[in-house]
């Protein structure tokens, strides 16, 4: 078994970059270490994951036409003398360079999709929807964007669904270690905290971090606390906003923390807030971040208009309209003042990872579907 693998990036701290290094630890663990060969158009930049991982190539960490040409290149000349079953795309945007390679090296050609990447405004370019199109198979991480695709004529073939995963051996319920916390200003208080963690840009608002900052004001100032983790060009905005609001309970933004502080950051919370909304060009596929909080013990609140509402099965955690404040905060307010149903719900959220969104079940169905590609 020989696989190639095209990614825009597994050096990011993103959900597909961390879908695609899932992706290639279990197709690896699966065959082995030298029947997956994995070619990455950027490389590590100043915000890149920190934990070094391996791949066979590496291109610019901003990519230029040089670099890209480059990429392509070696890609070719790695297909022509390596001679791979199967043309693993790890994005669409990369979907028409993957086809040829599968053309060239007469293998099978296997199509990542995910969410965002499916309706940009003014759709598809021709050419990627042409080679979404002829893949001869397509994994996706969710329901949710099947049916779209589905309708919108992207694929005509029945897709897998591969949801994504937290891997458990990191991620587990313990108490956080405090003291490496402190430097990005999360402590200890004793008051019941509310955590977002994700991007915190102008083009990622629609995932709902300015939502929890304007819930917080209907929250007891001595109960409660919001938590925001995460970089991108709107965290100072959001620092302002926070700034000018009176009363509410305690807000603390971090900005960006290191990945060996990650788990810590979610084992602080009592709960987890993703509730994205959609729009033109906004969603999420199956959002990763509720998961690893979840796997962590921790209940999380995610919106039901998109692949968000996969991840819970009534328990768990709340999912219901964006706009249901009030929902929200009743669900948050229960939480911190039921123990007995915050024993349940914490409960129910990390049984929820063990039966759907396990590391185990993830590299036993990525590995099924490679077979049966082969097997065609």
């Amino acid at each position: 078994m020989r696989i190639l693998l095209l990614t825009p990036g597994v050096f990011e701290k993103g959900g597909i970059a961390r879908y695609n290094r899932y992706q290639i630890n279990a197709l690896q663990e699966t065959f082995s270490a030298d029947s997956v060969q994995v070619m990455s158009l950027m490389g590590p930049d100043k915000d890149a994951l920190e934990t070094p991982f391996d791949v066979t190539y590496a291109g610019a960490a901003q990519p230029t036409t040089l670099s890209r040409a480059k990429f392509a290149a070696r890609a070719v000349i790695k297909a022509l003398t390596w001679s791979p079953d199967i043309v693993l795309c790890g994005h669409v945007n990369m979907a028409p360079l993957a086809k040829q390679l599968a053309r060239l090296s007469k293998a099978k050609f296997v199509q990542n999709v995910y969410a965002r990447e499916l309706w940009p405004t003014g759709g598809l370019r021709d050419s990627r929807r042409a080679a979404l199109l002829s893949a001869d198979a397509v994994i996706s991480d969710c329901e949710n964007t099947v049916k779209y695709a589905k309708a919108e004529g992207l694929i005509g073939i029945e897709a897998h669904i591969v949801w994504d995963c937290a891997d458990q051996s990191r991620f587990f319920p313990q108490d956080p270690d405090w003291a490496s916390l402190k430097q990005y200003g999360i402590e200890q208080s004793g008051r019941f905290k509310v955590l977002f963690l994700g991007r915190i840009k102008h083009e990622t608002i629609y995932k709902g971090f300015i939502r929890l900052l304007e819930l917080g004001q209907s929250l007891s100032a001595d109960r409660f606390e919001l938590i925001f983790v995460g970089a991108g060009d709107y965290v100072e905005t959001l620092r302002a906003k926070a700034a000018g609001m009176s009363g509410g309970p305690k807000v603390t933004i971090t900005g960006p923390v290191h990945e060996a502080h990650l788990i810590d950051s979610y084992r602080t919370a009592d709960a987890f807030y993703l509730v994205s909304n959609v729009d033109e060009g906004q969603g999420e596929g199956l959002p990763l971040t509720p998961i690893e909080a979840m796997a962590c013990g921790v209940p999380a609140l995610v919106g039901n208009q998109d692949g968000s509402c996969e991840i819970l099965n009534g328990k768990g955690g709340w999912c219901g309209n964006p706009e249901d404040n009030q929902g929200q905060r009743e669900y948050i307010e229960r939480l911190a003042a039921d123990s007995a149903f915050n024993a349940a719900e914490r409960a129910a959220a990390l049984q929820r990872v063990n039966d759907a969104f396990s590391y185990e079940i993830f590299r036993e169905k990525t590995g099924n579907i490679i077979k049966d590609v082969v097997a065609l």
